[in-house]
């Protein structure tokens, strides 16, 4: 009896010595692969900027009649509108107003040639155009109540303004050839040349001094 007793004794206790145990764990999930060299994204090639088309030199003599040329035929068209004017024809009305805004925007025509912008001569004309209003302006006020200064004081204004505008004509046909001079000039000592940097395609500024 006790030797079954033992025996049974031994059985439990090495089953619970069994149960105590941990079992074998379980393998881990594994992530997913990352991203191998095949997987990486390739740029591809960088295209290089194309390079701006190189500016064409103008011509000295060419400014020159464009703005002389249109002067005069700005002028020839006043002349004309005041001619129509004179036989009440209806065109004297367009044909004035033609010829008079040309005789503002013409002059400047040769320095538009030469890439110049805004010039001097437009500067002076518009200068004058305002003392041309400011002396008429001045002469209605005063009508016939004017004394010999104040007549004297807007006949002066009149004749600056006319004397700006008329050299302000003359300085831009003059300069129209030295403009155009100095913009070949210009675009003969810069030159503009494509780049890659970093940052990307782009370009670049070669002067030569």
């Amino acid at each position: 009896m006790r030797s079954a007793v033992c025996l049974a004794s031994l059985v439990l206790a090495t089953a619970g010595t069994a149960a105590a145990q941990p079992g074998a764990a379980a393998p881990a999930p594994t992530a997913p692969p990352g991203p191998s060299a095949a997987h990486v994204l390739e740029l591809g090639p960088v295209e290089e900027a194309a390079p701006a088309p190189p500016r064409e030199p103008v011509s000295e003599t060419a400014a020159l009649w464009i703005a002389l040329g249109g002067t005069l035929a700005a002028w020839t068209a006043v002349a004309v509108g005041a001619e129509l004017a004179h036989e009440n024809n209806t065109w004297a009305g367009p044909v004035s107003v033609v010829g008079i805004g040309g005789t503002l925007l013409a002059p400047s025509a040769g320095a538009w040639y030469a890439h110049s912008g805004v010039s001097r001569g437009l500067g002076l004309r518009v200068a004058g155009i305002g003392l041309e209003l400011t002396g008429v302006l001045l002469a209605a006020r005063c009508e016939d109540e004017c004394s010999s200064s104040g007549a004297m004081l807007v006949a002066g204004i009149a004749l600056g303004g006319l004397a700006l505008y008329a050299a302000g004509t003359i300085d831009d046909i003059v300069t129209a050839p030295g403009r155009a001079r100095r913009y070949n000039q210009r675009i003969q000592g810069v030159t503009v040349v494509p780049m890659i940097s970093r940052d990307g395609p782009g370009v670049a500024l070669a002067a030569q001094f």
